[in-house]
């Protein structure tokens, strides 16, 4: 459902972005899935554009 909405809204030119703060505090599970979002795309683009607005340890959270 989400790959549909994602798709209209690119067939009306318009971009979608996921703003996150405060990632920092989120497991490395939900990062991850966070992460995978951007596998939505077309042919030519990613559709979601996503913005994780976060402490320096979000930087750490990466790190295996």
């Amino acid at each position: 459902m989400l790959n549909e909405f994602l798709l209209r809204r690119h067939e009306k030119g318009l971009t979608t972005l996921l703003w996150w703060t405060r990632p920092h505090l989120l497991s490395r599970e939900i990062l991850e899935e966070i992460r995978l979002l951007t596998n939505l795309e077309t042919s030519q683009q990613k559709l979601l554009q996503i913005v994780l607005a976060g402490q320096p340890e979000l930087d750490r959270r990466w790190i295996p």
